[in-house]
């Protein structure tokens, strides 16, 4: 029997995963073989991809296409909370 996913990680339907992450931790560069689409709940972040810079705080939508490379960073000092479905 395969292990549970960790606790704000939730597969709802076959091909999609949904995450709820509340943290100050920084994402070094990385992609995705999905598309991401999300919302910036608490707090804001910087992050780098094809797009150049970008800022997004509470309220904000955020997309990643398949194969984008980005990272990821709080700004405020208190992180941020996002919450993510990945298609």
């Amino acid at each position: 029997m395969p292990s549970p996913p960790p606790p704000g990680v939730h597969r709802p339907a076959p091909g999609v995963l949904a995450i709820s992450i509340d943290s100050t931790q920084a994402f070094p560069r990385h992609s995705h073989d999905t598309y991401g689409i999300g919302r910036i709940r608490r707090g804001a972040q910087r992050s780098w991809s094809a797009a150049g810079w970008v800022e997004a705080g509470a309220g904000d939508l955020v997309m990643v296409n398949p194969g984008e490379v980005h990272d990821g960073q709080p700004i405020a000092v208190g992180g941020r909370r996002w919450q993510m479905l990945y298609l």
